[in-house]
């Protein structure tokens, strides 16, 4: 043991109880947000560039205009604590709504922040079923559906859990990785001027259409980043990124292709070793929850130390 060790050992033992016993407690009402309810999903960005995080709530229900409980709402960070819902003055006055019956899942999933044309205010790409939609920060507090424009609609048919922004070939801005649970995955390369590609099937990257969540992740750190899909009802799946221009299925050479019916995931570094390790969130109670730790070595894998 160093002498360092010796000093600072006896210091963090006697203020780990302090540590532990941290208490959380629940302000949503004084916090303006108690008339938000049955949500799917909520994303936190700075949309409008004050130095605080505003929250993005979608709602479960389609959209009825006369029914506020059916709403996303977009709720402004007052940075004293509260926050103000802004949802029609920022422009989402009419939001989605799926013809027919609400399904099991509800209508409107998912919500991901991501600053696609490097203006320096977030955008918003909303999962829906049917129809997903991509909202254009206009920089004043507003937002534009650019949806049609920018041709990241989807087909129909989709039924869209949720979106990844990420640069997978390294040309400086994001592109997009649409999540689907009846159909591949959608892989759109940005154009830079607006405009989005369907490059799916180039990448062969569109998985088995089960997706429920994704991240990117560099472990190797050679600074293209990989795609890490779970998967409801199939194996996880890992797809590596050599050079930016395509992709390689390795979930079962990297030993992360778990099939607990995934959820989530979260990426972190957990074992501050300096290098990126994967926790998912399985549906399945017979089937732990992994967390797979990265193993740098002659043949980079992940390794899974959840037990």
């Amino acid at each position: 043991m160093t002498r360092l060790e010796a000093i600072l050992l006896p210091l963090i033992t006697a203020i780990s109880p302090i540590l532990s016993a941290q208490d959380f407690v629940r302000l949503e009402l004084e916090a303006g947000l108690g008339h938000i309810i049955k949500t799917n999903a909520v994303s936190a960005a700075d949309y409008d560039q004050d130095g605080d995080l505003d929250l993005f709530f979608t709602g479960f229900w389609s959209f009825d205009p006369d029914d506020e409980k059916t709403w996303n709402r977009l709720m402004s960070n007052n940075g004293d604590g509260t926050f103000e819902d802004v949802t029609l003055a920022a422009g989402f006055g009419i939001q989605f709504a799926r013809v027919g019956s609400t399904s099991a899942h509800g209508d409107k999933l998912g919500a991901s922040w991501g600053g696609y044309d490097n203006d320096g205010f977030p955008d918003l790409f909303l999962a829906n079923i049917e129809e997903d939609q991509l909202y254009h920060n206009e920089g004043d507090g507003t937002f534009v559906d650019v949806t049609q424009q920018a041709g990241v609609g989807g087909p129909p048919s989709r039924y869209s859990p949720g979106g990844l922004w990420w640069d997978h070939d390294r040309d400086g801005d994001l592109d997009l990785y649409v999540n689907n649970l009846n159909g591949a995955n959608t892989m759109y390369d940005n154009l830079g001027d607006g405009t989005f590609q369907d490059v799916t099937e180039i990448l062969a990257i569109g998985g088995f259409g089960v997706t429920w969540a994704s991240v990117a992740i560099d472990p190797r750190k050679d600074g293209f980043l990989d795609l890490y899909n779970a998967n409801d009802t199939q194996e996880n799946q890992y797809f590596e990124n050599p050079a930016g221009t395509y992709f390689n299925e390795s979930s079962r050479a990297f030993r992360v292709n778990d099939e607990g019916a995934g959820m989530g995931l979260a990426v972190g570094d957990y074992n501050n070793d300096g290098f990126f390790d994967i926790y998912v969130s399985n549906i399945f109670n017979h089937h732990p929850n992994p967390l797979f730790a990265y193993v740098d070595g002659d043949n980079p894998q992940f390794e899974d130390r959840a037990l």
